[in-house]
């Protein structure tokens, strides 16, 4: 995934509306945020995360918390990014609950949270919240945290994944380069190893040991100190 374009509207610490061409970043796949403390780095990262799972970058803060306290009451709070993966580009727009003057009349009324993810190829719209987080998570590969700990680190987090099991590691890189099939493929030579190697097992003890052979074994010494089966002899 990568972020082409960026709007915060009343968003942390920005009051009104903001917009960031990361496109002209380049294609290079790794970027910087650096600035003083409390410039908005953070706020950045909750923009993207938010936009795309519904959740802060540091997961500690929900939407209704983003709503900007320096914004005029009349602006909407709302985060809208532009992204392209494996060469589509998508745009989704999400917003928190939040009071707003009403439309008429006096006083203040709620504003419903609301997402959209629109498609470039003229495809309809998924809408409503839960719905733009699913697709979004199918189309990038990663959910939430697995986003959080690869895709976007933010104050450290990276050592998550570094603190993460291998199994969990395992799963990520798994997801991420899209190989569930190999893995699918593998678990199923696994399993056809094991059906082969249990009928090869009973056919060796069934030529060793023919059921029909009820006649007793005994076991002789060799020169070598060891023990061969002696058939009884035959009367």
């Amino acid at each position: 995934m990568r972020p082409l374009k960026l709007t915060l509207s009343a968003f942390g610490p920005y009051a009104s509306a903001t917009t960031l061409e990361l496109e002209r970043l380049g294609k290079g796949g790794l970027y910087l945020v650096a600035g003083d403390t409390g410039a908005g780095k953070t706020t950045l990262f909750d923009a993207i995360t938010y936009a795309l799972y519904d959740r802060s970058s540091g997961g500690v803060r929900d939407g209704g918390m983003l709503r900007s306290k320096y914004a005029d009451p009349g602006t909407p709070t709302f985060v809208e990014l532009e992204f392209e993966v494996r060469g589509a580009r998508y745009t989704v727009r999400r917003n928190p609950e939040y009071l707003r003057p009403k439309a008429r009349g006096e006083g203040l009324t709620t504003e419903k949270a609301d997402a959209t993810l629109t498609f470039a190829d003229g495809r309809p719209p998924v809408t409503k919240a839960k719905e733009v987080t699913a697709a979004v998570t199918e189309l990038i590969g990663l959910d939430y945290n697995q986003f959080s700990q690869i895709a976007m680190i933010a104050q450290g987090q990276f050592t998550r994944l570094l603190n993460a099991t291998t199994e969990e590691r395992s799963r990520i890189f798994r997801k991420l380069f899209r190989t569930q099939r190999y893995q699918k493929l593998q678990d199923a030579l696994q399993e056809e190893n094991a059906k082969l190697t249990a009928q090869r097992t009973a056919q060796n003890v069934q030529l060793c040991c023919p059921a029909s052979d009820t006649r007793p074994m005994t076991l002789t010494p060799t020169r070598w100190g060891r023990f061969r089966p002696r058939q009884p002899r035959k009367k």
